[in-house]
């Protein structure tokens, strides 16, 4: 659906973008994570024609850009990182005028205003002022204007920024329908665990340079950052060093002991060891090695588990090794 080649942009001396290529197929939730003013808003102006500037190509389904930016951009929603309102409006006159500047015509622009106030739960909000709106109303509105057109193409940058606990999970939601409606969605965000939750295939983006993309399972396994194999029971705790020996052990995390309580408490206590797996090792065959320890050595084990890498200690590796 949307190809960046080696797309670059200086502001001034500033290289906003570096030779950036990533590509976002029809029917996907695409994120974009990156630390404020690694290029993510840059990329978006670009893709939204708000910067016309710049160096490399831009293909959206195969042409160029340039050659369909007005048919393109009437397939496409944009809420903008931060976007203002006409606080005298009410809601339903501001959805209106979108409505009307996005080409849609009465009487379906009503329809499509009561259809997006339902999806999104402004339908008691429709008559108030929006001066009158909470934060997270507001940004509901910004998400209603994004989508009212019916777009193929929904680019939302930083959408769940600033949002209370409950705003989040039904913005979530909706985003998780529009996907499963077969809308190609554009997700920024620096919130890693918003990126994680919904993305299907993800791109780091630093410095204005792509750090890496793939599906989250595919950037866990390329770098097995952190891997982790934490070892619950009784006792536990006294084996650390036994386990620190073993060849694919890098390192060991161990919970506070239980040191100065009555010895029946302590031989009840659940113990914990975090195993730091070398990079190095094969995960499955460090697995191996640790069981076949726990068995001959008779060690009270309760649970082994492998911890996968998060998302963020990924995001984390790249961009700190970027900074090396």
């Amino acid at each position: 659906m949307i190809d960046f080649i080696d797309v670059r942009k200086l502001y001034g001396t500033v290289r906003a973008l570096d030779g950036v290529s990533f590509r976002v197929n029809r029917g996907e939730v695409f994120g974009f994570i990156g630390p404020n003013g690694a290029g993510k808003t840059t990329s978006i102006k670009i893709l939204t024609g708000m910067v016309r500037s710049y160096e490399g190509s831009v293909l959206i389904e195969g042409k160029p850009l340039e050659d369909e930016r007005a048919s393109f951009h009437r397939r496409v929603g944009y809420l903008p990182q931060t976007a203002g309102f006409q606080e005298w409006r009410t809601v339903r006159h501001a959805l209106d005028t979108f409505g009307r500047l996005s080409g849609i015509v009465h009487p379906e622009l009503g329809r499509r205003i009561d259809e997006v106030a339902a999806r999104l739960g402004l339908v008691e909000s429709l008559d108030r002022k929006i001066v009158h709106l909470s934060g997270g109303m507001q940004q509901r509105l910004r998400f209603a204007q994004a989508i009212l057109h019916e777009p193929e193409v929904i680019i939302l940058d930083e959408p769940l920024s600033g949002l209370d606990p409950s705003s989040r999970a039904e913005l979530k939601r909706t985003i998780r329908e529009l996907a499963s409606e077969d809308h190609t969605i554009v997700l920024t965000s620096h919130v890693l665990s918003d990126v994680e939750d919904l993305a299907s295939r993800i791109a780091i983006i630093d410095r204005g340079i792509i750090r890496d993309s793939g599906t989250r399972e595919e950037l866990r396994d390329r770098y097995n950052v952190a891997a982790l194999v934490e070892i619950t029971g009784s006792g536990v705790g006294a084996q650390a060093d036994a386990f620190s020996r073993l060849p694919a052990v890098a390192g060991i995390r161990k919970d506070a002991d239980a040191s100065g309580a009555p010895s029946a408490l302590r031989a009840a206590r659940t113990e914990r060891l975090v195993l730091e797996i070398d990079p190095r090792a094969d995960i499955d065959a460090a697995l191996h090695e640790i069981m076949q320890f726990i068995v001959k050595g008779h060690v009270m084990a309760r649970s082994v588990r492998h911890l996968q890498p998060s998302l963020e200690d990924v995001y984390l590796s790249l961009t700190e090794a970027s900074r090396e």
